[in-house]
């Protein structure tokens, strides 16, 4: 709580109250949302008044899933609801020149919930897509040498501990090595875009969301990509994706090998 000097607009007092809270929900798979600190009958009533006035929104039908699409990943890195999405963002590029890519990569801390069939035709709702991708970022396509994608991946292991290994469209293939030294984790001559070796002087459309474009969550090489374009928001693009491709299912490809 903040007391201001009303002519001067300087803060003249201060109180802070710290609650910590824990996300206890096993393995974090569901979005965090906690009750109030304090039961307040009126501003849970207003609140609940706002989630029926959006209930005809957040419920309705958007595309089907042929199976669940989870934020699991395996030893390599990879996770289904990601590797999809990463496809949804590529197709969805695809519908203009200016922004049309030959890869895509999507930041696993970008996908936020799971995401289920609410029947047996496999429906996923409106709501149910924001909450994986509740930010409604910008997309963005950049062109990027081949260089610049193996430096791209080598930032995976930019901090200790697990890596934030990004998650690839359909036709993009490579292997790492954690027992490799950290900046030498991947091998260049597995980085494959639909069979073929990456070439480190050619350039390369690429296409990421707005996040990490601008250099999010470490990921810097991006910030080098030239005659971006941005367009479009992500949310749309994996509903675009489950309508027009729908009933969509976990990819089978491999896209991501480790050692």
């Amino acid at each position: 709580d903040l007391e201001l000097d009303p002519a001067s607009g300087e803060v003249i007092a201060s109180r802070t109250d710290i609650q910590p809270v824990v996300n206890d929900r096993p393995g974090n798979q569901a979005p965090m949302r906690y009750p109030p600190r304090v039961a307040d009958a009126g501003v849970a009533a207003l609140a609940d008044g706002f989630r029926q006035r959006a209930l005809p929104l957040t419920s309705r039908p958007v595309g089907r899933i042929a199976t669940p699409l989870g934020r699991d990943r395996n030893e390599a890195g990879e996770m289904s609801l990601g590797l999809v999405i990463a496809d949804a963002q590529i197709a969805y590029a695809a519908q203009s020149e200016d922004t049309r890519a030959v890869i895509a990569f999507m930041n696993p801390g970008g996908v936020r919930a799971d995401l289920k069939p609410l029947d047996a035709a496999g429906t996923v709702s409106y709501g149910q897509v924001h909450d994986v991708q509740p930010f409604g970022g910008d997309l963005v396509t950049m062109s990027l040498s081949g260089a610049q994608i193996d430096a791209l991946l080598e930032q995976q292991w930019r901090v200790k501990g697990e890596p934030s290994v990004l998650l690839p469209s359909r036709g993009f293939r490579y292997r790492w090595d954690a027992a490799r030294p950290v900046g030498e984790r991947v091998d260049p001559a597995s980085i494959t875009l639909n069979g073929a070796v990456i070439d480190p002087a050619r350039r390369y459309r690429v296409n990421v969301n707005g996040f990490l474009a601008n250099g999010g969550d470490g990921f810097t090489v991006l910030t080098a990509g030239t005659e971006r374009q941005a367009f479009g928001l992500d949310r749309d693009a994996l509903i675009d994706y489950l309508t027009r491709f729908g009933p969509v299912a976990a990819p089978a490809d491999v896209r991501i090998e480790r050692r």
